[in-house]
Formats: structure tokens, C-alpha cells, sequence
């Protein structure tokens, strides 16, 4: 009964993962207006899925390094119990954030249960002197790159954009609201509102190779935001896999390939019906964004977490993302600094609320099932 538990912990942890992650790597088309919140949707299911499959060809190696080895002692790795404590509560960190829509890293959420739960298992034995360089450094390190490069290569790549003569026009729309009879005692008043102005379409007059600009920025654009959410489903696979390998300790074999595509379909599922939220935090109150903006920070967001993925490195891609959007407000000036105060106090708190948790269900667990 015990793998079974584990098994549905992990995959509670994979749909949760899917709610709070999958829209992130297209957040860029919704909130550029590229793409309907529906057609955004729809490419982020398919590209995660695709980098969740991958995983079971290329993340052993990323799985193996959240199985605990290095930080719990080794009769400790791959327990059942404790990988129980560290899914389920790995699942209501995650969830939680995705429910009131703050993107927070299931990388993260994670690594603080794996601590909380593997100090109440070993009395606190455990191995913190590699947690600092496996770890916490590339979780640290990943989104201060993402938004250093973003912030410095954005202004070259205008200026590229202007000394190639490739200029945006902007047309305006000028609406009124019609006019309204208001009755009075003796009259009935006429009042129309003032004139809106407002932005509602930019497009490039310029050709590149024959081809509109405009068109070719899209292209990329698009294309950018699919490779971002498969380095996504690349990367977060193996790790919610790690803890459903502890199953097999417990008497029920499950190859890993079945493992990872179980993961992916349940992370596909889980953000198709639950990524809204998170989804329009990260597509429209972070910065605004045009596509020239969107597709350099994805570019980049995708670039740092393939690479990370090949080397097997923990980073989290939403830390990434989020670096990479902050880097275009930096650069433009118009960040929503109050909202990326609350997801950087966010990413605070998840290590130790996830650390928390992780200790109270394994000492639960351990107890109901020892």
C-alpha cells in the first residue's frame, strides 16, 4: 500500500508542478497579445509534454540528484516514507502558490521538503556540506545570469534592430462612448463621454530578406516560447520522477520510462486544467512586453535551462523566467515592481514553508505506516 501512496504523491506533485509551471514558458505570447490565452494554452501542453518525454532519454541524471544521495545518509535514500513526506508536501507547496496564482519553483519546493523531511528521519544528520554547490548555487546563480544577460543584450539587439532599419509603426484607435439621455425635471440632458485614446496594434513597415519583419519576429517568438516550455518539461521531469523511484523499494516496479511519461502526462494535465493563474501573473503584471521584448527573454530563459539540463544542474525555470522579465522592465523602465517584490518573498518562504511541511508528513506518515 505504501508505493502506492508514494506513486499518487508523486503524481499529485506532477499536477501541481503542471498548474503553477506549464503556462510560464508561453506567458510571453498571452501577454504580448501574440496568441489567445486558449491557442498560448494549447502550445504550452504540447511543448511540455514533448520535454517530459525527452526526459526519459536524457534526465537520469537530473533524477539521481533529487533522490537524496549527497544530502541524506545512505540508508535514507530512496526510504518510501520519507520520499512520501517530501511528495505530499512538495504537492501543497506547490499547489497552494498555483491556487492564489504566485509562480513559485517546484525545484524549490523540493528540495525544501527533501531537508525538512530527511533532518526528522536521520535526527538531523544531514550532509549539508555539498547542498551549498549542488544545489542552492545553480538555484541562486540561474536567475541573477538570466536577467544579466537579458538586461544587457536587450539594448544591443534594439539598436541592431534600428541600424538595420527595421522600425515598428504604431497605429492609434480613437473610440467614444455613445451619447446618453439623462432625464431631468424639465429637460432630458445630453452627455457623451471624452474621447479614449489608446494603442491597439504595432506592426514593422520593414522587410527582412523579402520577408515582413513583423512576421519573422512572430515566428521566432513563437518558437522561442516551445522550446522554453520543453527545456521546462526537460528539466522539472525528472525530478518529481525521483521521488516515484522509491516505489520500487517498496515492491512495485515501475521502469523508468514509464515513470517519466507518467510524470509528463500528469504535469500536462495538471496545467491544462489549472494553469490560469499563474499564467496571467506571469503574462501581464510583471512587465509589459512587445514581441522583440518577449522573444529575447525566452530565447535566453531557454538557452540557461537547456544548458543546465545537459549538465544536470537544479535550476528552476521559473526563477529563470522571472529573472529574464524582470531584466526587459529593468531595461525599459516600466517593471511592476510591487508584484515582483511579492514573488521574490515568495521564493523566500517556499525552501522553508516546503522544509516545514515536509518534516510534519513525514513524522505523520512514519507514524501510519512505518
Amino acid at each position: 500500500m505504501s508505493a502506492w501512496v508514494l506513486v499518487l504523491g508523486a503524481l499529485a506533485v506532477a499536477a501541481a508542478n503542471g498548474a503553477n509551471d506549464n503556462f510560464k514558458g508561453v506567458a510571453t505570447i498571452f501577454g504580448s497579445r501574440t496568441a489567445s490565452y486558449r491557442t498560448s494554452l494549447i502550445w504550452a501542453t504540447l511543448t511540455t509534454l514533448a520535454g517530459g518525454l525527452a526526459a526519459t532519454v536524457l534526465g537520469a541524471r537530473l533524477a539521481a540528484a533529487f533522490s537524496g544521495g549527497g544530502l541524506l545518509p545512505p540508508e535514507l535514500v530512496g526510504l518510501p516514507t520519507l520520499l512520501m513526506g517530501v511528495a505530499i508536501s512538495t504537492a501543497l507547496t506547490v499547489g497552494l502558490a498555483a491556487r492564489i496564482g504566485i509562480p513559485i519553483s517546484t525545484t524549490h519546493a523540493i528540495l525544501g521538503a527533501l531537508i525538512g523531511a530527511g533532518a526528522m528521519a536521520s535526527a538531523g544528520q544531514l550532509h549539508m556540506s555539498g547542498l551549498a554547490q549542488r544545489f542552492v548555487a545553480p538555484l541562486l546563480l540561474s536567475p541573477i545570469l538570466s536577467f544579466a544577460l537579458v538586461a544587457v543584450l536587450y539594448p544591443l539587439l534594439s539598436r541592431l534592430r534600428v541600424a538595420m532599419g527595421v522600425e515598428p509603426t504604431t497605429c492609434v484607435c480613437v473610440a467614444t462612448h455613445e451619447e446618453a439621455m439623462a432625464p431631468t425635471r424639465a429637460t432630458l440632458a445630453f452627455t457623451a463621454a471624452p474621447a479614449i485614446v489608446h494603442t491597439c496594434d504595432a506592426s514593422s513597415k520593414s522587410t527582412v530578406l523579402g520577408v515582413s519583419a513583423r512576421q519573422l519576429v512572430s515566428m521566432a517568438h513563437f518558437l522561442s516560447a516551445g522550446l522554453q516550455s520543453f527545456a521546462r518539461g526537460l528539466n522539472d521531469t525528472p525530478k518529481i520522477a525521483a521521488l516515484m523511484f522509491g516505489a520500487t523499494l517498496a515492491g512495485v516496479t515501475l521502469p523508468p520510462t514509464v515513470t517519466f511519461i507518467a510524470v509528463a502526462a500528469t504535469m500536462m494535465l495538471g496545467g491544462w486544467f489549472g494553469a490560469r493563474r499563474v499564467g496571467e501573473t506571469m503574462s501581464l503584471n510583471i512587465t509589459p512586453l512587445n514581441e522583440g521584448q518577449a522573444l529575447t527573454t525566452n530565447a535566453i530563459t531557454a538557452s540557461v535551462v537547456l544548458s543546465a539540463s545537459v549538465f544536470a544542474l537544479p535550476v528552476s525555470m521559473t526563477h529563470v523566467g522571472v529573472g529574464g522579465l524582470i531584466g526587459i522592465g529593468w531595461s525599459t523602465g516600466e517593471a511592476h515592481w510591487k508584484m515582483i517584490r511579492t514573488i521574490l518573498l515568495s521564493w523566500v518562504v517556499t525552501l522553508p514553508l516546503a522544509a516545514v511541511l515536509g518534516a510534519l508528513t513525514f513524522a505523520i506518515v512514519a507514524r501510519i505506516l512505518p
